[in-house]
Order: structure tokens, then sequence, then C-alpha cells
């Protein structure tokens, strides 16, 4: 059987998703989007299909990687959205093939440096990554269930339509990953609500929140402001608005992850981020 590497740009949205989910179904934490989920990953994430590549065997696709482009800090980057290889093609070494075959075609393309994220208990993929010459740069661990806070009778919280960026920025409790950056929230902004608690009228901490899967994907408090009384009030506000169980993923913040126990909230993944220059 001929196995060959090329760039997904010519492949159907369908045949990627069916071997995204196939190759997923299994995983640490199972994957099965939807054909709208799908489309929404590929627009908010920035996936470039062209730049994105897939393992073939006679012209199947057997697995894939997917880049989202994107320019970070003045830095063209490929972010790794997901990589998988279809069960009945594992353990051959397809999946650090491919990861040569993209690294090369990347730096064809003028991209300056790649990035992704990996849970930690997958340590056959972390031997992977380092052997196509990624390093560990961060943890980033997630966080679940229903926030549990006292004392935040008086504080205001107010719904915001515009986001003032330079402001959330600023007071971000940890520089996002890929998935929660600025450029990824604009682009999927729709999904979004976002809360202000105000101190005297002043803005004194932000979140914002995805009600339809329950994910907060950033906040932040003022250095000024009490984050012990405004962050916890911000998420027992959105919990008890929607009446949702909350996930706060990829937290890069020792800080943050500890208010976030403060409040009930639990640990469920333990992720590493990495990244390669080109």
């Amino acid at each position: 059987m001929a196995i060959t590497f090329h760039s997904l740009n010519n492949s159907s949205s369908e045949a990627i998703r069916n071997c995204f989910n196939e190759s997923f179904k299994d995983y640490f934490i199972p994957f099965n989007l939807s054909a709208e989920q799908f489309e929404n990953k590929i627009a908010t994430e920035a996936i470039d299909l062209s730049l994105s590549f897939g393992v073939f065997e006679n012209d199947e696709l057997a697995g894939f990687i997917l880049n989202g482009i994107d320019s970070i800090d003045g830095i063209k980057t490929a972010y790794n959205a997901g990589t998988g290889i279809l069960p009945q093609y594992r353990g051959r070494g397809l999946s650090f093939s491919l990861y040569e075959y993209c690294i090369d075609q990347l730096r064809k393309n003028t991209v300056e440096r790649s990035v992704l994220e990996v849970f930690k208990q997958n340590t056959q993929a972390i031997k992977t990554y380092q052997k196509a010459g990624f390093e560990i740069t961060r943890n980033i661990n997630s966080y679940k269930g229903r926030p549990v806070t006292k004392n935040a009778a008086g504080i205001e919280i107010k719904e915001q339509q515009q986001a003032d960026w330079n402001w959330i920025n600023k007071i971000a409790a940890w520089q996002p990953a890929w998935q929660y950056n600025n450029h990824t929230l604009q682009r999927g902004w729709h999904q979004y609500r976002l809360f202000v608690a105000y101190e005297n009228t002043i803005p004194a901490a932000f979140i914002i929140f995805n009600p339809a899967s329950g994910r907060v994907a950033l906040f932040g408090v003022a250095p000024s402001s009490d984050e012990q009384v405004y962050m916890p009030a911000l998420l027992t506000h959105v919990s008890a608005l929607y009446n949702h169980d909350l996930s706060v993923v990829h937290v890069g913040s020792i800080a943050a992850e500890k208010m976030l126990q403060q409040t009930g909230m639990q640990p469920f993944i333990y992720s590493y981020e990495m990244e390669r220059n080109i």
C-alpha cells in the first residue's frame, strides 16, 4: 500500500472530520464533533487546510495535523489544533513522519514557530513531539465544578457587549493559550459573554464565558482590587445566571489555580504547552 503525505487543501471537510472523530474516539477525553462544531473549530482557531497535512494510504486519509496560522507577537506561528492517526495505522511511526513533513512544509511557508498542547498522561505523544524538536514551556491545567463563594453581596456586575482588549490583556490572570487568545476569541466572539465587576464604578475584574459549553475562556482582576473577592464573585455569578457547572481550561498561572481551588473547583486535566522554532 502506498503511503503519502500532503496538505489537506483538497480533502473534504467531511473526510477530515470523520478522521478526526475516529482518531479521538478512544482518547483520554473522547471527541465527537458535529459538522457545525468542526466548522466552528476551523474558523475560530484559524485553521489553514493548505498548511495542514495528512498521511494517506491510496488517497484515503489515515491521519492528520491541523494547523492554525496566525501572527502572535509579530511571529508567524502555527498552532497544532489536532493531531490524530486512525487506530488501525498506529504503531508504524506515522505521527513522527507526518510531523517531519509538516515542519518542513511550514518552514517553506515562512512559519517561524509551532506551538501545541498535550495531556501530561499522553506520554507517547510527548515523546513524539520531543523527538520532533518540541520543548515543554509551561503547565496549563484545567478545572471544573460549581464555584462557591461568600461575601459577594453588594458587588455590581454588568454584562458588556464590547471588550476593551487593552484592559483585558493588562489584567488577565495568565497569558492565554491559542484557543483563547485575543484573535481566537474575537473570531468567535458571538459565542461568548463578557461580565465586568465594578468597585465604586471603576472596573475591577472581568470574566469571558461561553454559556453553551460552560467554559470560562479567561478572567482577571485589576492589581488594585482584591482577587479573593471579585474573582469568586464573577465565577459564582455566571454559574448561577446560566445554572451551569463551569470549566476553566489551560490555566497558565499557579495563583489562578489556587484561587479556583479555593472556590471549590477541581482539576480534571493536566497539560503541557510545548513549542519549537522552525
